[in-house]
């Protein structure tokens, strides 16, 4: 079985139609800020990504366990967990 493609009814894309891949839209976005925003963007991801395991271990440890009987969690275990909520219900 073959399949043709009618020349007549396929669409043109022009050159200005284009949308930069979001590849090409991050990196024009840190080429924009200067060294010390950059920095401290960084810096702050990194906070963020080490404080948010342990906020959400001490309130699992505190009301979990005791509320439905479920384990305690480690700082890996709620590292782990909050990763796969992030990819589960990603809401960027």
């Amino acid at each position: 079985m073959s399949v043709y493609i009618d020349p007549r009814k396929t669409k043109e894309v022009k050159p200005e139609e284009v949308k930069p891949s979001p590849t090409e839209d991050w990196m024009a976005k840190i080429e924009e800020m200067d060294n010390e925003t950059l920095g401290r963007k960084i810096a702050a991801g990194f906070v963020v990504a080490i404080i948010s395991p342990l906020i959400f271990m001490f309130v699992w440890n505190w009301i979990m366990p005791s509320l439905f009987g479920l384990p305690v969690l480690g700082y890996l275990k709620s590292l782990g967990l909050l990763v796969l909520a992030r990819l589960i219900f990603k809401h960027d």
